[in-house]
């Protein structure tokens, strides 16, 4: 029976370390990798060797990829999260809706602001504007079967318009999102006056 290695020597620090501190290697003659995973680690950003583990600032472990989230923005030149899933838990105060906390507050200054502006549309004003436009986008023209409808505001809430039907007009979801906060009229006989 072949005696079994418990020491390598590291191609990048000439260091001795244990066996267990390589990662395996199927096309080495020993199944190690040359090079031990703290050189790797390090390597591994300058994309010489694919990254199988990183290290988490928060706890200092050198963890396996899986513990880390996936992140495409452009904070990650890995692909991943900075910090491991469970420093993420004690990192971030996670609410209900699984967002952190800084956008459930601004969530609530907005539904802050919207209480407060003067006026209200009833449910059955709503339904009486979105028949008054046929139950279309007064911008992109789709029907509601088609697209969700929404209430705009032409004057944004925030820039202190008012929650009335004179301030409101008949957009999809997806139309009112582009539109953001900026002052857009689409509405055909506001249009036409203005002509």
């Amino acid at each position: 029976m072949p005696a079994t290695r418990t020491l390598k020597v590291c191609a990048k620090c000439n260091k001795i370390k244990r066996i267990e501190k390589f990662m395996p290697d199927r096309r080495e003659a020993d199944g190690f990798h040359p090079i031990c995973e703290t050189c790797a680690l390090m390597a591994a950003g300058k994309g010489k060797i694919k990254r199988t583990k990183k290290k988490c600032p928060i706890c200092e472990q050198i963890l396996p990829v899986s513990m880390f989230y996936r992140n495409a923005g452009k904070s990650s030149n890995d692909g991943l999260s900075w910090h491991c899933k469970r420093c993420h838990k004690t990192l971030v105060s996670v609410t209900v809706r699984g967002k952190p906390d800084y956008y459930n507050r601004k969530s609530r200054e907005a539904q802050r602001i919207r209480r407060a502006a003067p006026g209200c549309i009833s449910e059955e004003e709503k339904l009486a504007l979105f028949d008054k436009y046929e139950r279309k986008c007064l911008c992109c023209k789709r029907p509601e079967g088609v697209v969700e409808l929404t209430i705009d505001h032409v004057i944004p809430i925030y820039r202190g318009g008012e929650n009335t039907l004179e301030n409101a007009q008949v957009l999809c979801r997806g139309c009112n999102a582009v539109k953001g906060d900026k002052e857009h009229e689409y509405r055909p006989e506001i249009l036409a006056q203005s002509r």
